[in-house]
């Protein structure tokens, strides 16, 4: 989740055009990413494996506590090879037993693209917003 928020709050503060705060009370806004449920889910061995994703994000003025943005986030993603990294061979839906032939270092770069993909649709949601209260 470290790696979600990280990508995100980069993301969000390129979109608000305030540089990221070294600590909460310099900041003028606060971006408050709550993850309630993260991972990998597969109903059966041979099934396919989907990616959940429940969180909350708010931007909060850090001085005053007014909030000025709410968003719930809910993705369940089917797990397919290349949002996880792997070669086509795999098959285009991967199943939890495709997962167990997977070495360290592949199952590493797989969540570490799957947590990049998360940030990412967070990020895209929050952009969408700011952009649709701008007009």
């Amino acid at each position: 989740a470290d790696r979600v928020a990280r990508r995100f709050f980069v993301q969000a503060a390129e979109q608000l055009a305030f540089p990221p705060a070294q600590r909460p009370a310099d900041a003028t806004y606060l971006l408050d990413l709550r993850v309630y449920d993260y991972g990998l889910v597969a109903d059966s061995f041979e099934g396919a494996v989907y990616f959940a994703l429940e969180a909350d994000v708010l931007l909060v003025d850090r001085q005053t506590g007014r909030q000025y943005w709410e968003q719930r986030v809910r993705e369940r993603e089917t797990l397919d090879a290349s949002l996880f990294g792997l070669p086509i061979p795999v098959g285009n839906v991967v199943t939890a037993r495709a997962l167990t032939t997977l070495s360290e270092e592949q199952m590493r770069q797989g969540l570490e693209r799957l947590a990049d993909f998360a940030a990412d649709r967070i990020a895209q949601e929050f952009r969408d917003d700011y952009y649709a209260a701008r007009r």
